[in-house]
């Protein structure tokens, strides 16, 4: 009997993971909840070339994949959530076409094969997982306990479907593998492209230098340009929307009872014995972490926070970007390496564009004057920064050496706290920094975090708002005022254009409950509340502009812009062209050009005062030593450039050799894998009723 209990224990678990790996689950027939929808639930939500997937499958493996979400990122929102969608219809889809071509390919697995996967010298995994002996070998008498009893046998059947659809699968992923070869020449051309580092000393000229004198630019030549480009200016169905929002920001009564509650904690948290055990206990966010910290490894603010603090206090709450924490000194100490907190603003202006980094440069000059004469730094910054730190006034938090690129570490660190430093020249552009604090401290600290967020009534609040505002506005025929109207309510105003298979959506970000009302939306259309992560929305469509082409006249400035620049290349490269006939010698000095010296690896293309430039790293590394390419047109220069060395790698070993085989394969595999696939997509009739039911 204990075998048998065993084996009920078992059989339980291996159900389990096999309703899982199969993504079912089994719905209750016998509520009445799902009357209402039972025809609508019968349809094939999807057909593949005819054979039709059921609801049911479909609910199934959405479930099964919101579930992995939210076990892989906890705080995953219905944006991330909502992903699951388009990945259970890609995954199913593709399944099904593999399960055709397995069969055209007629892969089957026989009976034996289950039998050796069960009693075999190398059972499946699961086999060794439920049915070992501890001594990384099968309890043969337990399994075959399980396989002879009739109470196991749905378990069974599950198992061996289970098994055989793995070893199928498995199959076919080697046919189609088995298609990737790497020869010797490959893998040592591979290696000599890694290995290998090429000198040249090369003259650009850029595109934009020949003057405007030297360019007749008619309307026909801005016309023709249109017509030969005129798929860069292709329209899709193109959306004007209206996004009217309510906030799940939580409110001043939420912030004071996550407020409370800490206050509440702060007592037991001073005299807990074990720190590690209490922020388990508790659920911290922040995991325990033991050993000193520099202020560039915490919390902003919980830094400002230690800085009187003494050993054994406990501080806070201290609310830092969406977080509440109460920090726990244990001990604080010098540090060798000081940190640094600044804030910035930043105008990207790329390297060698002179004109754009001259535009950037008074930029900064002027919003310097303005904080100078009293503006408030944090709100120039998110005003007028291009960069990910806008949003919080510029704060980038604190800092190490080597965190930062040289130009901005020097600016932060040579200059005293208060300091205003710029214009400060980086890769990314112009910067104006401001150093807002600096330590030589480094603390010992256990950390309690919880996020910040609206309490459920809250919440209901902002749905029930929108609800209520949607209902009004179509009953009383308010539509045509609906900005008015969001205005007098409260709501967040907002219009966007959209086109419906952009990723991500201004003003919203990723969002299939997006995409699928913008799919068949019209004018006039008006969504259902749609839940984001930080908001409820309501859509509405004020215009449609069909798919098509831009016309000429919307985007002529732009079109004659490029058609110059076309000619104006044209001219460039027949400069260079010509002085070059008279040799590389001197070429700069006849072309007009800028000369500069390069260094190509198999990870760089970068020429100086030019950027990256792969396609002439391309035509220097087929170049021999000592020999000079043709003209090279970049995408914003022509080049011409004399090799002057060539380091040979040593000697491949065999270990390196089968390492790169090794990798050359995989990446081979993966290619074919991905055409492969893409070829049965492509081939077969794919229906998507899934707009039917949702």
């Amino acid at each position: 009997m204990g075998v048998m209990n065993k084996l009920r224990d078992n059989t339980g678990v291996i159900l389990w993971i096999l309703v899982i790996a199969f993504g079912i689950i089994f719905m209750l027939q016998d509520t009445q909840m799902f009357d209402a929808l039972q025809n609508q639930r019968a349809l094939n939500i999807i057909t593949v070339d005819g054979e039709g997937i059921p609801f049911s499958e479909y609910n199934a493996r959405v479930d099964q994949i919101r579930n992995q979400i939210s076990q892989q990122n906890p705080d995953a929102g219905p944006q991330e959530l909502d992903e699951a969608d388009e990945q259970a219809f890609e995954s199913l889809v593709n399944e099904r076409l593999s399960q055709r071509e397995m069969e055209r390919l007629g892969l089957t697995v026989t009976d034996e094969e289950i039998r050796q996967m069960y009693f075999g010298p190398n059972p499946h995994p699961l086999i060794t997982m439920y049915f070992g002996n501890g001594q990384g070998g099968v309890d043969r008498a337990q399994l075959q306990a399980f396989v002879d009893a009739p109470e196991t046998e749905p378990q069974r059947i599950e198992l061996e479907r289970y098994m055989r659809s793995e070893r199928q699968q498995s199959k076919l992923s080697k046919l189609v593998e088995s298609l990737a070869r790497v020869s010797d020449a490959e893998v040592m051309a591979e290696y000599a492209r890694r290995s290998g580092t090429i000198t040249a000393d090369v003259v650009g000229l850029r595109y934009a230098s020949i003057p405007d004198s030297e360019v007749q630019l008619a309307d026909a030549d801005v016309r023709r340009y249109y017509d030969a480009h005129k798929d860069d200016y292709a329209r899709s169905r193109t959306l004007d929307v209206a996004i009217l929002s309510a906030t799940k920001q939580p409110t001043a009564a939420d912030t004071t009872l996550i407020r409370n509650d800490l206050q509440s904690l702060k007592t037991r948290f001073t005299e807990a014995s074990n720190d590690s055990t209490f922020l388990a206990d508790q659920a911290s966010t922040v995991p325990y972490q033991s050993g000193y910290q520099s202020p560039g490894n915490l919390p902003a603010g919980v830094v400002s926070a230690l800085t009187n603090a003494q050993p054994g206090a406990v501080v806070g709450p201290i609310f830092d970007n969406g977080v509440a924490y109460l920090a726990k000194l244990r001990g604080t100490r010098e540090s060798a390496t000081p940190a640094v907190r600044a804030r910035h603003i930043l105008i990207p202006a790329p390297q060698g564009d002179e004109a754009a980094r001259q535009a950037a440069r008074a930029q900064i000059e002027s919003i310097r004057a303005q904080i100078a004469a009293g503006a408030s730094f944090a709100d120039m910054a998110r005003q007028f920064s291009q960069d990910g730190s806008a949003a919080s006034g510029g704060d980038l938090g604190w800092f190490g050496r080597g965190m930062m690129v040289a130009p901005f570490e020097e600016a932060a660190f040579n200059n005293p706290v208060g300091a205003l430093v710029g214009p400060v020249e980086t890769q990314f552009g112009i910067h104006l920094v401001e150093v807002t604090d600096k330590s030589s401290r480094e603390f010992d600290v256990a950390l309690y975090g919880t996020p910040v967020r609206a309490d459920l009534s809250t919440l209901s609040a902002s749905q029930r708002k929108l609800d209520d505002f949607r209902y009004f506005v179509q009953e009383e025929n308010k539509l045509a005022q609906i900005e008015a109207e969001a205005r007098d309510a409260g709501l967040g105003y907002q219009t966007q254009s959209m086109q419906v298979d952009q990723p991500i959506y201004p003003g919203i970000g990723r969002s299939r409950a997006v995409r699928r009302f913008l799919e068949t939306a019209e004018e006039g259309a008006l969504s259902e509340v749609i839940e984001l992560n930080d908001q409820f929305v309501l859509l509405y469509v004020r215009d449609v502009t069909p798919e098509g082409y831009r016309p000429l006249a919307e985007v002529e400035d732009e079109v004659r812009t490029r058609a110059l620049l076309e000619k104006k290349k044209a001219v460039a490269v027949e400069k260079l062209r010509t002085a070059l006939a008279q040799g590389f010698e001197g070429l700069a000095g006849r072309a007009g050009g800028q000369q500069a010296v390069m260094s190509v690896t198999a990870q760089n293309s970068f020429v100086p005062g030019f950027g990256q430039q792969p396609r002439l790293a391309g035509a220097v590394s087929a170049t021999p030593q000592g020999r000079t390419t043709g003209v090279v047109q970049g995408a914003d220069a022509a080049f011409v450039a004399r090799v002057t060395g060539k380091t040979e790698p040593s000697a491949i070993t065999d270990a390196q050799k089968e390492a790169i085989r090794n990798e050359l394969v995989t990446r081979r595999q993966a290619r074919i894998r991905s055409q492969w696939m893409q070829g049965l997509r492509e081939a077969a009739e794919v229906e998507d009723n899934r707009a039917s039911v949702e």
